[in-house]
């Protein structure tokens, strides 16, 4: 979220309220510190607990929030505003065991209040990740407190973190017809709107936002994130700069103006507007991540590892930068730090069928071939559309001498990818190591005829026909092969084989010259001893 100057303010004169507000609530309860002469009604016992409470949570003090809210429950037990404050704390503690206890206890003590159900939502979408759960919850929380648009936009949170963009679309127009005049609303619908490639829609309603919020920078933002989207950066780049305007230290502008220029391969920009987005806040996990993109994009590894793993330091929970650096380890050629990582990541994504192929392939080149095939059975389990973990499993196989199980698995690639002229070549190799000739060359003509630039496959025609004793043929496609490469003296050799077999002594004196002019004399006099036969 992007904050703008006025509510920076804002925020600032709220803590210097707390501060203020903790110091008299210290002192009204017994602290020895002396400070102003409050009066306190001992009747608003439970609000100075909660309100001292709501200081510690602000301050992440979590755990004086939870002994404060405890003592306003008991106090004012049928204040939901305590059960809310004592929960947060809770969830920021991890005492999952009593955020349950203290909901369910909430629950039966004020059975019609929304907010056990929020609670239960929050914590099953932030922290349990189970989505579905929680949309039932903010479901009930809408139920009880309908027209609040606090409880649609609980809704949209869970909807969002599932990708359900016309859901979450739904439930801020239910917000909004209950706060038509609020144009943070119209943003997030539009955001919707962005990512259903609805941008005439989210125009609409940024246009709408604009009004209401003339010197909001949101608005700009917005209309920056909808310029991005359709790849109009000259428009989105005036849109940022509109809102820098407004709050010239927003790093978060600059992370969407770095993000615009890595888009357009503007790599110097892109990193001048990420390193000044950390100038203005070295904290930024985010940021070192986009950096370190544009480093690696730049194939500048050993920069953008160092980013990565300080992106991990300020936020150990980032798994695309466990990915990242899994993958830029193997190309990296350090093994054993990419399974690592890559491992990190699957605790995150253990459904990541790409993350088991790519661990396949390093196990593979380390020559542990049982843990390679393990991988890429689970690549395969978890999507069953994962065409190179058959074809890695097929070349596993055939370096196994296992053909047949080979051939079993270039087949469901030939199903996924039929038009694979790489898989139809790698299939007739298979079959020619089986001394099948006909299946062989069959699934050659089917590679030359997906790819007819394939030298390859003139190369290994050729040499089936002659094999064959279709000499005529495999002239044709071995001088097609030369065609490719020229300096080929097996090629020539061959050639000067069939010549003498077809005993025609002029063309395989011609293959004896070429050989010879290639330096190849000990070829070239192979083929001499056909004139002493």
């Amino acid at each position: 979220m992007i904050f703008n100057q006025r509510v920076i303010v804002v925020v600032l004169c709220f803590f210097c309220v707390l501060a203020a507000s903790e110091n008299m609530l210290l002192y009204a309860m017994g602290d020895n510190k002396p400070c102003h002469n409050v009066y306190i009604d001992p009747a608003d016992d439970a609000w100075m607990y909660s309100n001292l409470g709501n200081c510690y949570n602000v301050r992440f003090r979590y755990n004086d929030a939870e002994l404060m809210f405890r003592r306003a429950i008991e106090i004012k037990p049928e204040d939901e505003g305590n059960y809310d404050g004592l929960a947060h704390s809770l969830i920021h503690q991890k005492k999952y065991k009593e955020v349950f206890q203290i909901i369910e206890s909430a629950r039966k003590v004020i059975p019609n209040s929304p907010v056990p159900y929020e609670k239960l939502g929050y914590f099953y979408t932030v922290v349990l990740k189970n989505h579905v759960a929680a949309e039932k919850f903010y479901k009930r929380a809408v139920i009880l407190d309908a027209y609040n648009p606090r409880r649609y936009t609980d809704l949209v949170e869970c909807y969002l973190r599932q990708e359900k963009y016309q859901k979450a679309g739904q439930a801020y127009a239910k917000a909004i017809k209950l706060n038509p005049e609020n144009g943070s609303l119209l943003i997030g619908l539009g955001h919707c709107y962005i990512n259903q490639h609805k941008y005439k829609e989210a125009e609409k309603l940024f246009l709408k936002a604009i009004v209401l919020m003339p010197d909001e920078l949101d608005s700009y933002v917005a209309f920056g994130s909808l310029y991005s989207a359709q790849k109009k950066y000259l428009e989105a780049e005036k849109m940022y700069k509109l809102a820098l305007r407004i709050d010239p230290k927003n790093k978060h502008v600059y992370n969407a103006l770095g993000s615009i220029y890595s888009d357009q391969n503007n790599y110097p920009q892109a990193i001048a507007a990420f390193e000044k987005s950390l100038q203005l806040d070295p904290g930024l996990a985010d940021t070192y991540f986009y950096l370190a993109g544009v480093y690696q994009t730049k194939e500048e590894y050993p920069k953008a590892l160092e980013l990565y793993q300080k992106s991990l330091q300020l936020n150990p929970d980032s798994a695309d930068a466990y990915s990242n650096l899994g993958n830029l380890y193997y190309i990296q050629g350090d093994y054993d730090k990419a399974i690592s990582y890559l491992q990190q990541y699957l605790k995150f994504n253990p459904a990541s069928a790409d993350t088991y192929s790519v661990l396949g392939e390093i196990y593979n080149k380390k020559g542990d071939p049982s843990k390679a095939t393990t991988c890429f059975e689970k690549s395969i389990q978890l999507n069953p559309q994962e065409v190179s973990a058959y074809f890695a499993l097929a070349d596993i196989y055939s370096k196994k001498g296992d053909y047949p199980q080979a051939i079993v698995y270039f087949d469901k690639v030939i199903k996924l990818q039929p038009a694979s002229a790489d898989t139809y070549s790698a299939l007739g190799s298979i079959y020619y190591l089986q001394n099948n000739y006909p299946q062989a060359i069959a699934a050659f003509e089917k590679s030359l005829q997906l790819n007819p630039d394939s030298a390859d496959a003139y190369s290994n025609l050729g040499n089936l026909y002659y094999i064959q004793g279709d000499y005529d043929k495999a002239i044709s496609y071995l001088q097609q092969y030369l065609k490719f490469n020229p300096a080929s003296a097996d090629t020539y050799s061959v050639l000067g084989e069939i010549y003498n077999k077809k005993g025609d002594k002029e063309k395989l004196r011609m293959q004896i010259k070429k050989l010879k002019e290639l330096g190849k004399d000990a070829l070239a006099r192979e083929l001499e001893v056909c004139f002493e036969e």
